[in-house]
């Protein structure tokens, strides 16, 4: 498990992760960086795993690229999948609908589904 890293010269703790050599081609760099502006031990925690989430959710986009098993979707495979996510989310909230502002946390549900498509 990796945990955040000193960078000298530096008052931020940082997230490294290194790319494998095999996929470097395909996502461009060498490894992935990024400082981790929490002020708690907390904070720094949670931003430092969900940079590694974003970075293993890209290597492994990566890994299925080198392997020919990555594949686009058609518009209207985007639109079913969108369209299920909406009437779903419809027939659960017609009751309470709830605020607008509430609606980025129901764009993150359907990014994720998108992705397990």
């Amino acid at each position: 498990m990796s945990r955040p890293i000193g960078i000298p010269n530096s008052r931020f703790l940082y997230a490294r992760k290194v790319v494998p050599k095999e996929l470097r081609a395909i996502v461009g760099r060498t490894e992935f960086k990024r400082p981790l502006h929490g002020e708690t031990h907390a904070d720094i925690q949670r931003l430092h795993a969900q940079a590694l989430a974003e970075w293993n959710a890209i290597l492994t986009a990566a890994r299925a690229k080198l392997n020919g098993k990555l594949r686009t979707l058609t518009a209207r495979e985007v639109d079913h999948i969108c369209g299920d996510w909406y009437r779903a989310q419809v027939a659960e909230h017609e009751d309470e609908p709830g605020c607008e502002e509430g609606g980025d946390c129901w764009l993150d549900a359907l990014i994720d589904r998108v992705a397990c498509e």
